[in-house]
């Protein structure tokens, strides 16, 4: 890592070259200048919505959004009527252009430490690709 002149942090990393090319192809459909600036944007992004989660305090309510393969459905279950004290209500979908996939939508109101909980387990399952977290 190295600075330039106006004090900027010079990042090496490494991506496919099929997620260059997406990132490519984003930055244009976006109309982003650079890549780096897009990445910028995606990361700042990324450590906000970290810091809105890390930063819960006391009793806390929003949604959870599930995406994940059908073969998860019973440790996402599982997990789930472990917190029944936080999530209030639950839908299930089963998605039908690919029958193998799963859409969860959990609402909860809770101690922000056991929402935490319940995240980090959501995350932690295999094949649950993505968990979204909308605090209301």
């Amino acid at each position: 890592m190295t600075s330039n002149r106006n004090g900027l942090e010079i990042l090496s990393f490494s991506l496919t070259k099929d997620l260059v090319s997406k990132l490519d192809d984003l930055s244009k459909e976006i109309g982003y200048q650079s890549r780096s600036k897009l990445i910028t944007d995606g990361v700042r992004l990324l450590v906000k919505k970290h810091e809105l989660l890390e930063g819960m305090k006391g009793t806390v309510e929003g949604v959870i959004i599930l995406i994940y393969d059908h073969h998860a459905e019973t440790k996402v279950s599982a997990l789930r009527h472990k917190f029944t004290d936080v999530v209030r209500a639950y839908t299930h979908c089963d998605f039908q252009v690919r029958s193998d996939r799963c859409c969860e939508i959990l609402v909860f109101r809770g101690e922000a430490d056991r929402v935490h909980k319940i995240i980090d387990g959501l995350q932690a399952i295999k094949n649950v690709d993505e968990v979204q977290v909308f605090l209301a």
